[in-house]
């Protein structure tokens, strides 16, 4: 189980708990003050928000070391590269067909195929839909410990 999916059933857990505990204090009411209660599930929200918001650093910091070693596999970070018997091209070694497709999916204008920023983007779009895989397999497989 990968770490996301760990920190994601926590969060599952937390909620629960959070469900579990709302319905003790809604039979307990007499014995607890509203007051009490909502600034129990108030600290329960802050503490939820704080791991939402450390889930997206991690997702971030993911993709970003996948890009870093993607690209330093496929091209050695270098822009200036062609490669697939001069089909790929760039840091990210994109096909001109894919990176277009690509571009198109993730909606970025006056896409450039010899852009380095525009390839890095796309590639960080490939890795969060989950496609970076099929079109990066040996890199990508390099790059996750595969």
């Amino acid at each position: 189980m990968t770490k996301l999916l760990r920190i994601m059933a926590a969060i599952a857990c937390i909620l629960m708990f959070a469900i579990v505990v709302g319905q003790i204090y809604m039979w307990e009411g007499s014995k607890m003050g509203r007051q009490e209660f909502e600034a129990q599930v108030d600290d329960i929200c802050t503490q939820l928000a704080q791991v939402n918001r450390q889930l997206e650093d991690m997702e971030v910091e993911r993709i970003d070391y996948l890009v870093y070693k993607i690209t330093t596999c496929e091209s050695g970070r270098s822009n200036d590269v062609w490669g697939d018997a001069g089909l790929a091209r760039g840091i990210a070694q994109y096909h001109r067909n894919t990176f277009y497709e690509h571009a198109k999916q993730a909606g970025l204008r006056n896409a450039d195929w010899g852009n380095s920023d525009h390839q890095i983007l796309l590639l960080k779009w490939a890795i969060w839909q989950g496609i970076a895989e099929r079109h990066w397999t040996r890199c990508y497989r390099k790059a996750v410990g595969l």
